[in-house]
């Protein structure tokens, strides 16, 4: 799996997407109702290598995008270790050589520890199928949206960055796929009302949409 495809992918979706898609894996691998780790706590989730970290907060019943600048605990590891622990023995591996750092208070990093180590096979499995589909690696037997970015709403554009990610989507798309492009562009439009280019293209999109 080529580490630039999923650098690409990050770069267009959304953060507040991303954190959706890594709080249900999250809460998939670590359930919160098994308190494998104390409510109140912040995680940090580290892919160095890729110069990218989310802050998860845990709840009693869930995990959440955390409003605190600072963590209790910090996941650390490359792309690729994060890519080769979809073998359970991986985990256990690099845990133990370093490869995967928790760094943090004692206590905590033994909780974090254990509840890695004990996240079943069978969950791999179905975490990385999952990922495969989420960047459009793999197709879903079943009918699910095309893209992470067909998922998008409004309240998704937080930053201009989401806002010309969203417009450079539906640029590249424009030759192949009129309606795609245009169901984005609208949306950016709808987040930047004011953005002539968006405009422009916008109204081209709608010159060209199949006529229904």
């Amino acid at each position: 799996m080529k580490k630039s495809i999923i650098k690409a992918a990050l770069a267009v979706i959304p953060k507040s997407l991303q954190y959706k898609a890594l709080i249900k894996a999250v809460n998939f691998l670590l359930p919160p109702n098994k308190q494998v780790l104390n409510s109140g706590i912040v995680l940090k989730l580290n892919v160095y290598d890729m110069k990218k970290s989310w802050l998860i907060e845990i709840s009693v019943d869930n995990y959440i995008e955390s409003a605190m600048p600072v963590e209790d605990i910090e996941l650390r590891a490359s792309f690729d270790t994060l890519i080769a622990c979809k073998e359970r023995s991986v985990i256990e591996t690099s845990l133990k050589n370093g490869d995967i750092l928790i760094l943090g208070e004692p206590a905590l990093c033994e909780q974090a520890t254990n509840a890695l180590l004990n996240i079943s096979q069978n969950q791999l499995d179905r975490l990385m199928k999952q990922f495969l589909i989420f960047f459009k690696l793999k197709k879903a037997t079943r009918s699910k949206a095309e893209s992470p970015l067909d998922d998008i709403t409004l309240n998704d554009l937080k930053t201009a960055k989401d806002i010309d990610a969203l417009r450079d989507e539906a640029i590249r798309l424009e030759s192949t796929d009129i309606v795609r492009a245009h169901k984005f562009m609208a949306l950016a439009h709808q987040a930047r009302p004011g953005g002539p280019l968006i405009k422009q293209k916008l109204d081209s999109y709608q010159a060209l949409l199949p006529k229904s």
